[in-house]
């Protein structure tokens, strides 16, 4: 399809992948951090327990978002290609009339 940045989406994929993993990191070292400052004040040491916790879930939403729109994307272009072989093929004697009235 000459409009499908395939490529261009692709390329975007691994990047935000990258990012996530890097995300994944950086909330890791967050929370150990953290925890070695812990002891100093409890108050303080609720609060960025909480903070984590809170990038941590919003990190697990966005990245479950991006897998479903993955999966979609996977699905239309699957769809597509099976409509692309079934318009674009050369049917036998009746066999593109069968295929479409299935």
């Amino acid at each position: 399809m000459f409009d499908d940045p395939t490529a261009e989406i692709d390329e975007l994929t691994g990047i935000i992948k990258q990012d996530i993993q890097g995300l994944n990191l950086a909330i890791a070292e967050l929370q150990r951090v953290s925890a070695k400052q812990a002891d100093d004040n409890k108050q303080s040491a609720d609060h960025s327990h909480t903070v984590v916790d809170n990038l941590r879930t919003r990190l697990k939403d966005a990245t479950q978002a991006f897998k479903e729109v993955l999966t979609l994307r996977t699905e239309n272009l699957k769809v597509h290609n099976e409509r692309r072989q079934l318009f674009s093929s050369q049917p036998d004697a009746g066999g593109l009339s069968s295929r479409i009235l299935q």
